[in-house]
């Protein structure tokens, strides 16, 4: 955490202890001026919302909701990227320096999650016709990290499988619980599948906005409608890295199946009792 970010909270707390008297006392008739006046310095010292996820849990769907509801959030994968500067590299926990004053974390079934993200590593971030490819494989070559090439050992392997994953969701989900520094909501790709309409309601409230035509969001969201946007274009582009990264393959692209409990269509019955066991080492189940 940096000076200007522990100066900031410092005197975030003062700001809202003078508020609270202010408001309840000569601005009581003032409704909730004092609450606009401290939710505005926030966002000057802060900066944007930070939505927290780890890769392939549906933050591609959910980025694109809050495009369409105007919503500007800061999208990070907090050390668990496939960009350069974090591919390959260790889980070392919470990274509190990224986050703002309002926070969204999702999270997926860890052994889906594992399973979208070896297709993800071997057909789009990894393949040789990606950004910065050479850097990258010299980078975990040098490391003796690089992905295994079946999906099997893949979802078993320490640094790019299920227990990564668990690893990750974990450690941000104890820490949301405990914290009483920022303000988190939680939303699960499952939950935001089963009732959309109702989950994107809370994550919207929750962001302040006030996007009324909530249903018609649902609807150009729907997995269907984004595949067909997706399959539009013969290779990513913008800031959702929509389209096809090789060609005829239609495994490497960002809206892929989006199906619960996909991994059943790739793994035996054995591998998937042992990420379960991983899996419930960590309180997840699959």
């Amino acid at each position: 955490m940096n000076t200007q970010q522990i100066f900031g909270k410092k005197f975030l707390r003062f700001f809202d202890k003078r508020l609270f008297r202010l408001r309840n006392s000569e601005t009581s008739n003032r409704g909730d001026l004092p609450l606009k006046i401290s939710s505005v310095f926030k966002r000057v010292m802060f900066g944007k919302d930070v939505f927290v996820s780890y890769p392939k849990s549906g933050r591609t769907w959910m980025r694109y909701v809050l495009r369409l509801s105007g919503v500007d959030m800061r999208y990070v994968h907090a050390g668990s990227g496939h960009g350069l500067p974090e591919i390959g590299e260790d889980f070392n926990g919470v990274n509190q320096s990224i986050l703002s004053w309002k926070n969204v974390f999702m999270h997926r079934n860890p052994l889906d999650t594992a399973v979208s993200m070896y297709f993800e590593t071997h057909f789009r971030s990894l393949h040789s016709s990606s950004e910065r490819y050479s850097e990258k494989f010299n980078k975990l070559q040098n490391l003796n990290r690089l992905p295994p090439e079946q999906i099997e050992d893949f979802v078993l392997d320490s640094v790019w499988g299920i227990e990564r994953v668990c690893k990750f969701n974990r450690d941000w989900l104890n820490f949301v619980q405990s914290t009483d520094r920022y303000r988190f909501h939680v939303i699960s790709y499952e939950a935001a599948n089963l009732h959309p309409e109702i989950e994107i309601n809370n994550l919207l409230a929750f962001l302040g906005s006030r996007v009324k035509n909530i249903d018609e969001i649902v609807q150009k969201t729907k997995f269907d409608e984004m595949k067909k946007l997706e399959s539009a274009l013969s290779e990513p582009v913008g800031k959702l890295r929509l389209g096809m990264q090789v060609p005829g393959e239609p495994e490497s692209m960002k809206v892929r199946k989006g199906k619960i409990g996909g991994y059943r269509d790739y793994l035996s019955d054995h591998i998937i009792e042992q990420c379960a066991k991983i899996a419930s080492s960590y309180d997840f189940k699959v």
